[in-house]
């Protein structure tokens, strides 16, 4: 963009020379300051906070605290004339992602839109033809895709002695009584749009290929408000991979693993948030002996084999933060021209699974 000045890199930055991205901040709620907010303050080599809007005026100071340097808007139309900003990062309640995104990509800005970009699939849709207009300046902000847990699923998926994988499970379990705007339905809040879209996402790339068939169930159990705290999803393939999702604010009791991974010979369980899950899978060099079913009345000793197992830990070979990383995998996206972490055809489907899922329920 013409209109910008652009600070140079230091030759010896970690960005080799290229200028930190510069970012405005539209909505300055817990998700931000909370967040991302530490992360982009110690990322200053990567990024430059430029501009910082939210109604709240005590949200507005206390973020300026930590970057005194950039400009403070009330009024959205203020800032989208901000001719230093170049990145618009979108942390709004989600009814408001959608108008606001199309508007930041018409003023020529990159822009990111925390989930879901929209309450719809229509609308995921137009939005993803609007980018594709803008030369691809659209992304959505999906650092659970860059979790130590997910990511060590990512590797157990491809790990060969589990066999052919049939079934993923993934679930967010937690308590918790809410009562902003996230739990009222006219906000677009609720446990499927705040995190179905991207738990779905992660579904269908454990998946490997697109589900064909899904069901769902819909409740509100502890919130306050009128949309729902769990929601549970199950998707299947024509090849017969089978994922179950569950995102719950009504557990209590200890958290079942964030995800597992079930194959022909074996199995792969991590807890949410770690860096290290468990592989458990039959012992290669152990050959099945060859047995043919039978009607006839069984011997008294077990008709079943005693199958030795192995157990091993699996570990990231470095170090994981998901929210960092996917901030520096927005770096290399602007000033790299890499392929942005999450497609926005991912995000769409997922959109749809959601919607379709949604409509069947009493929150429609």
């Amino acid at each position: 963009m013409d209109k910008i000045n652009i600070e140079r890199g230091a030759e010896n930055s970690p960005t080799g020379g290229k200028p930190p991205v510069q970012i405005g901040v539209l909505g300055l709620g817990r998700s931000f300051l909370l967040e991302h907010m530490p992360v982009l303050a110690q990322l200053r080599d990567y990024f430059r906070v430029v501009a910082l809007c939210d109604v709240e005026k005590p949200h507005r100071d206390l973020a300026a605290e930590t970057f005194p340097e950039a400009h403070l808007y009330r009024r959205i139309n203020d800032m989208m004339d901000d001719t230093e900003m170049e990145l618009l990062f979108i942390a709004l309640p989600s009814a408001h992602h959608e108008r606001v995104a199309l508007a930041g990509l018409r003023h020529g800005f990159w822009t990111i839109t925390e989930t879901p970009m929209a309450l719809t699939y229509d609308g995921a849709a137009k939005m993803r033809a609007a980018s594709a207009k803008a030369r691809n300046r659209l992304g959505v902000c999906v650092p659970e895709m860059f979790a130590p847990d997910f990511r060590l699923a990512c590797l157990a998926a491809q790990e060969k002695r589990l066999g052919d994988v049939y079934d993923v499970r993934i679930r967010s379990q937690r308590w918790e009584r809410r009562s902003d705007w996230q739990t009222l339905g006219r906000c677009g809040g609720g446990m499927s749009q705040r995190e179905g879209l991207v738990r779905v996402v992660q579904a269908v790339r454990l998946m490997k290929t697109p589900p064909t068939q899904l069901w769902s169930d819909f409740k509100r159990l502890a919130s306050a408000g009128d949309a729902e705290d769990y929601v549970r999803v199950m998707l299947k393939t024509h090849g017969q991979v089978t994922a179950d999702v569950e995102l719950t604010g009504a557990h209590l009791d200890a958290s079942d693993p964030s995800f597992t991974i079930r194959g022909e010979h074996g199995s792969f369980t991590v807890m949410p948030g770690a860096s290290e899950g468990t592989l458990r899978f039959l012992d290669p060099a152990y050959k099945l002996p060859r047995r043919r079913s039978s009607v006839q009345t069984p011997p008294l000793k077990t008709p079943v084999d005693e199958t030795p197992m192995i157990e091993e830990k699996l570990s990231l070979p470095e170090s994981a933060d998901a929210v960092r990383d996917y901030w520096r995998a927005v770096f290399d996206w602007v000033r790299c021209s890499k392929p942005f972490p999450v497609s926005l055809d991912e995000i769409t489907e997922a959109t749809r699974y959601v919607q379709v899922a949604k409509q069947s329920s009493p929150f429609a």
